[in-house]
Formats: structure tokens, sequence, C-alpha cells
């Protein structure tokens, strides 16, 4: 059962309505979605998309710009709940998804879609290409290699491929796709970093990308940060990462890094409490959203950063963390149907002021 909170003004939390809510709130799903957790929760700046365990997708918020794509059931340009989104009539399913400001990217069985609107390349389909349903970038990914992660920030994607190559596309003022430097990326260009990589996660104006390396190695990962570093990300992430890192995702402004024994460290902006507080227990899951972030620890669903619109479980006027340094401690959210033992929330998800929980 998928449940969610927070901003919801052109219908994003799939609620049937457009209201913010700040409490944990059964979603509105299709018949056809999966009783297993989902693989995949993004959303942009007013539309989220859902990815099932078994390839199926959905989408629901604002589709003014098809940037919920033509579903099945509907053309509308505000769904207020999730809709099926068939995959291309050459493809069996969906893989991967991610998600900017007005635009969609999915990458299929077949190849990489791209949905929605953006001025800056945002959707990969050249310079002059604005606005796009469900079209395909061409040529990419080059040929014997697959797409294994793909992050979309406000204005830019970065996708990591089966060779351990990054390519990125759109917004590249700041540096956040590679030199040269260039104000649109309008096509899939190469990333180069001189080593392998695992993972590239986007923020508003930055990318950060991680070194692959052997699974057994007990070696530091080299970290290279391109684009907007206005809090330091660069020099704390000078030496790299430590062994053993399970996850790495990125908001707007921080960068975030899950460890093997439940360490959940950040980096970056922490004016309203965005970076994980002090004495935090080990941390099972999490998702970074725009400026917050939602984990689960010891089964409870936990919350801090910035949560003016109810996404982190308070009120609109309150900010779920501390004034600066996270002092104040995360908010425990009560989830409906959790009674506190571990296992029974499967997954979060978290977007642009908005909050999702997967309990079952």
């Amino acid at each position: 059962m998928l449940h969610s909170f927070g901003s919801n003004g052109r219908g994003q939390l799939s609620l049937a309505h457009t209201s913010d809510v700040h409490t944990p709130t059964h979603c509105v799903l299709p018949p056809s979605s999966s009783s297993l957790p989902p693989n995949s929760i993004v959303a942009g700046g007013n539309h989220t998309l859902l990815l099932t365990a078994t390839g199926a997708l959905f989408a629901c918020g604002d589709n003014t710009h098809a940037q919920c794509i033509p579903t099945a059931t509907a053309a509308a340009t505000l769904l207020s709940t999730f809709r099926p989104v068939p995959p291309p009539p050459e493809s069996a399913e969906w893989k991967l998804i991610a998600a900017g400001w007005e635009f969609s990217i999915l990458v299929s069985d077949t190849g990489v879609f791209a949905s929605g609107h953006g001025s800056r390349g945002e959707l990969g389909l050249g310079p002059t290409i604005h606005s796009a349903t469900c079209q395909r970038v061409l040529g990419f990914p080059p040929t014997a290699t697959t797409v294994e992660r793909i992050s979309s920030g406000v204005a830019h994607t970065a996708a990591v491929l089966s060779d351990g190559c990054v390519y990125g596309w759109g917004a590249g003022r700041k540096g956040q796709l590679g030199v040269p430097v260039e104000s649109v990326v309008g096509v899939p260009r190469m990333v180069g970093v001189g080593w392998s990589v695992e993972w590239a996660v986007c923020g508003r104006e930055f990318t950060v990308l991680v070194e692959r390396v052997e699974e057994s190695a007990a070696q530091r990962r080299r970290v290279c940060v391109l684009g907007a570093d206005r809090y330091g990300m660069r020099d704390a992430l000078r030496a790299g990462l430590e062994p053993g890192v399970r996850d790495v995702q990125a908001g707007w402004s921080a960068v975030y890094v899950l460890y093997e024994d439940g360490r959940l460290v950040g980096f970056g902006r922490n004016d309203r409490g965005q970076l994980p507080p002090l004495g935090l227990a080990p941390v099972e899951r999490f998702a970074a959203g725009s400026e917050h972030v939602v984990a689960v620890a010891g089964g409870r669903l936990l919350a801090w950063g910035w949560g003016e619109h109810g996404n982190c479980g308070r009120g609109r006027e309150e900010a779920g963390g501390g004034d600066g340094g996270g002092e104040a401690g995360p908010v425990e959210v009560p989830v409906p149907g959790v009674s506190g033992a571990e296992g029974q929330i499967g997954a979060v998800g978290a977007g642009c002021a908005t909050s999702w929980v997967w309990v079952g």
C-alpha cells in the first residue's frame, strides 16, 4: 500500500484531489498496479512517476507539457491519480525513470525516451526541440551498451552506461555536464573523468560522479563534483568515499551516501537541516527530495529538512529540521499500518516537497 504527503497543488500525490497533506495518506492506485514495493518513485516540479517491480509505469500530476506522457486512460493536463503509461510498441517494459522540472526521461528495454518540455536541451533531442511526447532519443545509448542508472536535476540528466561511461544532456552553464562548458547540451555527450563510474546523481545545478570498483574491493572510491558548488561539496569529497557504499542520491543542493553498515552521511547545504542529523540510527533505506530527506531506521519513518508543505510530516510553518545543524533531530512520521516492527516499510520516495512510503 502506497502513502504520500506534502505538496499536491497539481495532484502529484495521487490522492484524487489537489490539496497539500501533512500526514501519510493512502494513494489511489490503478487495479493493474503491483502488490510489490515500487522499484522507483521519482518526481519533477509537479509530477510523479512510479515504476513497479514488474516494469509497469504510472504517472500523475501536472501533464501540461506531456511530462506524464499520454497515459492509457487520459491525456489531460492534470492527473490527480496515477495512470498507467504503456511502453512504446516495440518495447516490453520500462526499466528506469528520471524526472526534471517539466520533463521525464524513460528507459525501456529498447531505448531511451523523452517527454515534456525544456528549452535548455533537457529532452536530449537536439537544441531546437523544446517539447516532445514520449519521443526516442536517437543513437543513444551507443551500440553494445545499456543504461544502468539515470538521474535528472531540475534541467539536466546524467546516465551511467554498462561500460562505466557517463553521458549527459540539458543545462550545462555551470559546468554540471563537464567540458567544454556549454549553456545548452542538446544531445547526449560523454562526460569524461578518466575512470569507470557507478553512480551519477544530479542536483539542481551540479552532478556527482562516484567511481565503480570491484564489489569486494576495500578501497576508497573517487568522487568528481561537476558544476555549482556553493556549499563546499567538492572539498568535502576530495578524499573520496570509504568502502561499503550502498546508495548515492542527491537533492537540489546536497548529496547523500548510505553505507552498508547503515551510516548515512551528507555533504552540501544545511540551512534547513537538510543533512543527516547527529546521532541518527542505522538507516535501512532513504530517499532524497529537493530539500528534505525521508529515511527508514529501526522500522520507523523519519524525515528532516525543509518541510513547508508537510513533506516532513509537520505543518506548513515548520521546517522539520534544526536551525542549520539538524540538532533538533529527525521527525518521526507515523505511518498507517506500521507498528514499529522492522520490514513493514518496503520503500520510500521523495520529490519536490513530496514524500512517499510503501507499506506491505
